[in-house]
């Protein structure tokens, strides 16, 4: 997560208040953070602290509005037997449920533009 956001061990220790070695070690699994540690690196590198611990496949953070929007794809994906009920999506599932999502809002926007368009020129 530290090369994948363009971060130094260096960097990283400094925002943390301790030494390039102890980054490292966390890094090579010779130490582990303590829980104000593993917070802040959740929020470093902008991933969930499941995500750093093993919990969770998936590095997103989600907004209460992603999270709401996910539950309810999840749900229907449950339902039309497209993933096992209890089983989480994947980040690169995300990402491309992500693409889906913004590909369907744009068509959405364009229809809207173009049905205006038209009422607006048969006025």
């Amino acid at each position: 997560m530290r090369v994948r956001n363009s971060l130094t061990q260096q960097q990283v220790a400094e925002r943390l208040n301790i030494t390039r070695t102890a980054i490292g070690k966390y890094e090579n699994e010779n130490a582990y953070p303590d829980v104000e540690k593993l917070i802040a690196l959740a929020k470093i590198y902008k991933c969930s602290v499941d995500y750093l611990i093993g919990l969770s496949d998936n590095s997103k953070v989600f907004t209460r509005n992603e999270t709401a929007v996910l539950k309810v794809v999840t749900d229907i994906a449950e339902k039309e037997n497209i993933i096992a009920s209890g089983e989480t999506i994947t980040d690169g599932e995300y990402k491309k449920l992500a693409a889906e999502i913004e590909t369907a809002h744009l068509s959405y926007k364009l229809y809207k533009r173009i049905t205006k368009q038209h009422l607006t020129e048969q006025k």
